[in-house]
C-alpha cells in the first residue's frame, strides 16, 4: 500500500458478477414454443427483458411470454410473466427484475405453467435450468406473427 491507498482492491473488483445471456434470439413466431437455458445455477438474481420488435396483425391476436424455472420432479413453474402484447400494439419492451426472498415469495402452492398473471414476478430462486415459454394466439387462424426477443443480465 502506497499513499493511503491499497492497490489490490478497486470499486471495480467490488462490483457483483454479471452475464448479459440471450435467452431467445430476436425472430418472427407464429405459434407456441419453449426454449431452456441450463448452466445458470451460479447466479442469485437477474434483470429479464421481453423486446417485442413487431407486432402488427391483429387487436385479437395475443403473445403471451413467460420466464420459468425446473422443479426437482421435472415440472416448470412461473416465476416471471410479462404484460401481454396484442397483435396491433406494435414495438413494446418490458422487464423483469427477479430478486429471490425480496418479496417473500411464494413457499408453497401449485406449480404453475404458463397461468402466472400476466405482468406478474414471483421472486423464486431457481436451479440450473429456467424455461421461456410463449404462447402466440392466433384471432382469426390466419396471421399472428410477433418478432421478440428475451434477454437476461445474470447477477451472481
Amino acid at each position: 500500500m502506497s499513499g493511503g491507498v491499497s492497490h489490490g482492491h478497486n470499486l471495480q473488483n467490488s462490483m457483483p458478477y454479471m452475464d448479459n445471456l440471450t435467452l431467445v434470439a430476436s425472430a418472427a413466431r407464429t405459434a407456441s414454443d419453449t426454449t431452456t437455458v441450463r448452466g445458470l445455477a451460479p447466479y442469485t438474481s437477474a434483470y429479464f427483458m421481453l423486446d417485442v420488435s413487431v407486432a402488427a396483425t391483429e387487436a385479437g391476436d395475443k403473445l403471451a411470454v413467460f420466464i420459468q424455472r425446473e422443479m426437482p420432479n421435472g415440472d416448470w413453474m412461473d416465476i416471471v410473466s410479462f404484460a401481454e402484447v396484442l397483435g396491433n400494439g406494435g414495438a413494446k419492451k418490458y422487464r423483469a427484475d427477479v430478486y429471490p426472498g425480496a418479496t417473500g415469495g411464494e413457499t408453497s402452492g401449485t406449480i404453475n405453467d404458463g397461468a402466472l398473471t400476466a405482468g406478474s414476478v414471483a421472486d423464486l430462486a431457481w436451479g440450473d435450468a429456467l424455461r421461456v415459454k410463449w404462447t402466440v394466439t392466433d384471432a382469426s387462424t390466419d396471421n399472428a406473427s410477433f418478432t421478440f426477443s428475451v434477454t437476461g443480465t445474470f447477477r451472481v
